[in-house]
């Protein structure tokens, strides 16, 4: 069986929002960039530092990110890793960062209305179980 996409791996992220997400629209397209920190796994029980992408949509789905999100939401990526060099005061440059898949920023909490406050479930609403 031949691979879906021969030339890139998707991978998959969950992580918190370090910043607010940037929007810029140049041109047709609009572009949002985000940064999210994605915790180590624990050592000896005890935790770790976070490592840090940089993480671009497009189109429609840069636009609700820079809408809903926040700092310190939970997301979930799904995407592929792009490698970017270029030259600067004589300087070779490089950076790799994630362009999201087309539906692949998933926000997998609710926004909190007050800081440290979780939203509470009401009898009216509408549960598919």
């Amino acid at each position: 069986m031949k691979p879906t996409h021969p030339k890139f791996h998707i991978m998959h992220l969950i992580g918190r929002l370090a910043a607010t997400p940037r929007l810029i629209e140049p041109g047709d397209t609009t572009v949002a960039t985000i940064r999210i920190a994605v915790p180590r796994p624990k050592r000896n029980g005890e935790l770790q530092r976070a490592d840090f992408f940089d993480v671009t949509a497009f189109g429609a789905q840069a636009s609700n990110v820079a809408r809903y999100l926040d700092t310190g939401r939970l997301v979930g990526i799904s995407g592929r890793l792009r490698h970017q060099t270029w030259e600067k005061d004589g300087q070779r440059r490089q950076r790799v960062d994630v362009v999201a898949d087309p539906y692949g920023v998933e926000f997998l909490d609710a926004p909190r209305d007050e800081p440290g406050e979780v939203p509470e479930a009401t009898a009216d609403d509408d549960y598919p179980f």
